[in-house]
């Protein structure tokens, strides 16, 4: 007979509960209005939290419906999409977008700064809708502002810059400020969709490298779109779409 003692300390060595996946598209079908054909169809990708996926595919292979159904702006006609264990087909489209906001960093093919909007306050704006996202900025730096302007200058961004208008910044350092502020409060999950497309190989690998870097550093999985091949050296993991 084993006494409560014992099945407690066997308990006690079993190992612990492994997170759910940062992703789960299974079987995902999906198809644009008056398309002649779906533009995904029974498509299928788990993410590992932690884990960095590179996707590849050409123009309209469907690269930028899969970023925004991962992220719940869209929602499948067949299959099912969990993020972090979580059904996004049973949220509702506030609830998607709270949820998104909670968990998810997307950084945008046109990185979608506010032009008029500092650096820093562009940065900043996940913690003025995510509360989740403003407590674990504050337990990361201190307080929001600190861990904002942390990542600015692990990004490269000159602390001269932090007043500037987003309007008057190059594209490269807009891009850097649309990767802060989607790793800003440590998400589970960044979301970034060609993100590099507009730079150099030199400044392409520099940038890829400051993003997987500060992924590791917060334990972010990374699901990183492009339709350039030479940067699938760079993951383990790699899909073609």
């Amino acid at each position: 007979m084993v006494t409560r003692d014992e099945a407690a300390e066997t308990g006690d060595r079993q190992s612990p509960v492994s997170p759910p996946p940062a992703l789960a598209m299974r079987d995902v079908r999906f198809a644009w209005e008056k398309a002649g054909a779906p533009c995904l169809a029974e498509f299928s990708l788990v993410v590992e939290a932690g884990a960095h996926w590179f996707l590849c595919g050409e123009s309209g292979s469907g690269k930028s419906t899969l970023l925004n159904l991962a992220a719940g702006v869209l929602l499948p006609d067949a299959g099912s999409i969990r993020l972090l264990g979580q059904d996004l087909c049973a949220l509702s489209a506030s609830g998607r977008d709270r949820f998104r906001v909670d968990h998810v960093g997307f950084i945008f093919q046109q990185f979608n700064l506010i032009p008029w909007m500092s650096v820093l306050d562009n940065t900043l704006l996940p913690c003025r809708f995510s509360r989740r996202r403003r407590q674990r900025a504050e337990a990361a730096g201190g307080d929001a502002r600190a861990e904002a302007e942390r990542l600015l200058g692990a990004l490269d961004m000159d602390k001269s810059l932090w007043r500037q208008a987003a309007m008057k910044l190059s594209i490269g350092q807009q891009q850097r400020v649309a990767a802060a502020r989607a790793l800003l409060g440590r998400p589970e999950l960044i979301i970034a969709d060609e993100p590099t497309s507009s730079l150099d190989a030199g400044r392409q690998a520099a940038f890829l490298e400051l993003l997987q870097h500060e992924c590791a550093a917060s334990g972010a999985a990374l699901l990183f779109v492009s339709h350039d091949e030479r940067l699938a050296g760079r993951f383990i993991h790699h899909m073609q779409i």
